[in-house]
């Protein structure tokens, strides 16, 4: 074992999970029989790690629960002979055992050290995991592991990633004051910023209320001048239809006490795609309030993928058709939203709104919906979908892309080998 390996918690954890020592003789540190019936139940909540669990000490059995340590010392180090959650545990797994630990009676607790029991070879195969320093710590050894464990981790990864991202909408839900409409309105503009305008657009939503621009449903240039004036992309007008932006929203901002502008700076034109300038994505979100009457009710209550693509199909208004800023004149048109761009609002918005509304309101048929949404939308195409492919897990839809992405990000670059089945497999 590297002499500079300090042992995790975690691992003595998966060594007590999947009893990877050697059970031959077991014995407590005080030298009595020991017979292991059940493991118990890891427990990811707080009190005892393992709940539930069966153990033969002697000739009594008991029930109740495991704590693990590496160090027997450090159950005072963590406070628990001051925690009553802790005063029943029946057998007290270590890697090595520094204290006799007793109860609140002074009865000593059973301990079982493991330190002699595990071989080496498993502690040097965790090893080659954390030293890993490719984005993917099993890279050389991801093809070993069979489809059907690799399938179960994308499952569980996928489903993680929605309950993640149902969450923050909910949260949003919470600001807006359970205002469902107020919700959908942030999440699509944020969504539109397309990561690196993502915050700015957020903002801009949290600035102006939706029910304001509903208000002006029937005049699109009411609903534009408020969003760009807002977004302080008017300040300095430099043709007649930025001057009547600038001039429709001075009457409007008053009008509605709205609060100071954003400064223009706040927005990322530099390395975005004309495309993406937030300046055409922000005219194209004013066509999609003035045309949709409900937008939350249009996303939750949608028959099928086609009718949601074609409603986010858009054209920015006439000025836009040969423009990406104020100003310039392109000589190509602007076709509207691509399909690209559609598939990213399906994916990062509509879905996690499905996701949080089921949960809000325990209705599993929207997360149905959710799900049938994503195996029905193409697979993202992106560095971690391609990193992926260099192993042959390739994405045959969005479902699949999302959850290669969840599993890269929230369990191979935080290298949580020991909470992923593929890890778990390699080590067992």
């Amino acid at each position: 074992m590297n002499p500079n390996f300090t042992f995790p918690e975690k691992l003595l954890h998966f060594i007590w999970q999947f009893q990877r020592f050697d059970p031959s003789n077991l014995e407590t540190d005080s030298g009595e029989k020991l017979q292991i019936i059940q493991i118990g139940q890891l427990n990811t909540n707080a009190g005892p790690d393992f709940q539930e669990a069966k153990i033969k000490i002697g000739e009594m059995v008991w029930a109740g629960n495991v704590e693990i340590h590496i160090d027997s010392k450090d159950w005072e180090l963590h406070n628990h002979h001051q925690n009553l959650d802790f005063d029943n545990i029946i057998l007290h797994v270590v890697w090595e055992n520094g204290k006799d630990i007793r109860r609140k009676n002074g009865q000593s607790i059973p301990t079982l050290s493991l330190k002699n029991r595990v071989s080496n070879s498993l502690i040097f195969e965790y090893q080659a995991l954390m030293n890993n320093t490719t984005s993917i710590p099993c890279y050389s050894q991801f093809k070993q592991i069979n489809d059907f464990t690799k399938m179960l981790m994308l499952e569980k990864v996928l489903v993680n990633r929605l309950e993640r991202k149902a969450e923050i909408v909910v949260e949003t839900l919470k600001k807006c004051n359970g205002d469902w409409e107020e919700t959908t309105y942030q999440l699509l503009g944020k969504t539109l910023g397309f990561g690196l305008n993502s915050i700015p657009f957020e903002r801009l939503t949290q600035l102006v209320p939706l029910k304001i621009l509903q208000k002006h449903s029937d005049h699109l240039l009411s609903i534009e001048a408020l969003l760009f004036g807002t977004a302080g992309l008017i300040a300095r007008p430099i043709d007649n239809y930025s001057q009547s932006l600038k001039k429709e929203f001075d009457f409007l901002q008053s009008k509605y006490n709205l609060p100071d502008s954003m400064a223009a700076h706040e927005w990322k034109f530099m390395r975005t795609r004309p495309a993406n300038f937030p300046s055409i994505r922000i005219a194209q979100f004013a066509q999609m309030i003035q045309q949709t009457k409900s937008l939350f009710s249009y996303f939750l209550l949608f028959e099928n993928i086609d009718s949601l693509k074609q409603m986010l199909k858009v054209k920015p208004s006439k000025y836009w058709e040969s423009r990406v800023n104020f100003g310039k004149i392109k000589s190509e048109k602007q076709i509207g939203i691509g399909e690209a761009t559609i598939e990213n609002i399906l994916i990062n918005a509509i879905v996690p709104l499905l996701v949080a509304y089921s949960m809000f309101k325990n209705e599993p048929a929207y997360i149905e919906k959710a799900i049938n949404l994503l195996e029905k939308l193409k697979p993202e195409k992106n560095k971690i979908t391609r990193f992926w492919n260099q192993l042959d897990f390739i994405a045959k839809n969005a479902f699949d892309s999302q959850a290669l992405i969840e599993l890269h990000n929230e369990y191979c670059q935080k290298k949580a080998c020991l909470s992923c089945s593929i890890g778990v497999a390699l080590l067992k």
